[in-house]
């Protein structure tokens, strides 16, 4: 709920007979501090249990009162696999080369590793949990979430983060091509904030 903290996504997948290719582009902050990740991917599934996407980012960091901005281009890789109707796991790295800021003393970009799985309980509820590794951050983060479908097109959401402690709860509805989702989360140190989504899906069928 502060304006310094501001994040805004927005983002575009498009099936080909040849796989997915996506375009995004994500900014936080404010005016005169913000990071900006301009992404440009392809994903494709290989046979029945391996999916493999890979994102090329074009990274911009603007800073007000003359200091100017840094840029950088690096990529995040993510591998998913469904090893049973109910089990799917996932494993994913962002900078895995260490590339850089083009600063003055050639400022790291952390390298970010998460692998997680999500678990079909019933065809209703879905239970996920996920391990972070930020290299500019001691220790790892654990995270873990639920989701259950309480009505047709109607879902409730909830879920824990570790370091830093996060709680989240959130619902979502989908209505024909777009689903509308709204969450919230209390930070143990920035407090509450609210995040609202739309998603349109448009079945080439």
């Amino acid at each position: 709920m502060q304006k310094a903290t501001a994040f805004k996504s927005a983002g575009l997948a498009v099936p080909t007979n040849f796989g997915a290719i996506g375009l995004s582009f994500n900014q936080f902050g404010y005016e005169n501090y913000n990071e900006n990740k301009f992404g440009l991917a392809y994903a494709k599934v290989f046979g029945p249990y391996i999916q493999i996407g890979l994102q090329l980012d074009y990274l911009l960091l603007n800073t007000g009162f003359d200091y100017g901005s840094q840029s950088a281009v690096t990529f995040e890789l993510g591998l998913q696999s469904r090893l049973t109707e109910k089990l799917t796991l996932g494993a994913y790295v962002f900078n895995p080369a260490h590339f850089k800021l083009n600063t003055f003393n050639d400022e790291p970009i952390p390298v970010v590793m998460r692998f997680g799985l999500a678990y079909r309980f019933t065809k209703t509820f879905v239970g996920e949990c996920e391990i972070e590794k930020n290299t500019d951050y001691e220790g790892v983060s654990l995270r873990g979430g639920l989701e259950y479908e309480a009505t047709k097109h109607f879902y409730i959401r909830a879920g824990a983060q570790t370091n830093p402690g996060i709680f989240t709860f959130g619902v979502g509805y989908r209505i024909s091509v777009v689903q509308i989702d709204v969450s919230a989360q209390m930070h143990q140190v920035l407090g509450q904030s609210l995040q609202i989504g739309m998603t349109f899906n448009f079945d080439r069928k």
